[in-house]
């Protein structure tokens, strides 16, 4: 299931080019691939919530692992401790070196507002949607589940089962 993940991540976040020749991509329409799999469940392109969620939920659901799951804390209070098809491997504190393992999402709180949540690729690359661009890119890891401004009793890291 964690391969499905990754696979299903990269394909709907790189819409140009590939892995080793492009690591992201900030300009250009998605892929209508990606538009249409986010239409399926019932994004449309006024929705005004955390674009990282359900850019996160639409991967889950394409993959067939969970068809209604809920990626972002908001969803659900208090946090859940499981979701179906996944297990909490990590809660409420900082995410040590070498620990996740590609496939793996990462969701935390930087404020009593704002949210986030990212997927870890695997070889130091997480895929996530930033910006309220709804569209997800595919970065070098830059660990933001680990910064300052991260409230580690918030975070929280689901592995497929």
């Amino acid at each position: 299931n964690a391969q499905k993940l990754v696979n299903k991540a990269a394909e709907l976040a790189w819409p140009y080019g590939t892995a080793s020749s492009k690591w992201d991509y900030k300009k250009g329409a998605p892929t209508s691939k990606c538009k249409t799999a986010m239409k399926k469940h019932g994004y449309t392109s006024k929705v005004k919530q955390s674009s990282c969620i359900y850019f996160m939920n639409t991967i889950v659901r394409e993959t067939g692992i969970n068809k209604s799951f809920c990626g972002g804390h908001g969803y659900k209070k208090p946090y859940p401790k499981t979701e179906a098809g996944f297990n909490t491997v990590l809660s409420g504190k900082a995410i040590p070196n070498g620990f996740l393992k590609a496939g793996d999402i990462v969701r935390y709180k930087k404020t009593s507002k704002d949210e986030h949540t990212l997927m870890y690729m695997g070889n130091g690359r997480i895929c996530e949607a930033r910006h309220y661009h709804r569209f997800g890119n595919i970065y070098k890891d830059e660990k933001r589940y680990n910064g300052s401004n991260v409230k580690k009793s918030t975070l929280q890291v689901l592995r497929a089962k």
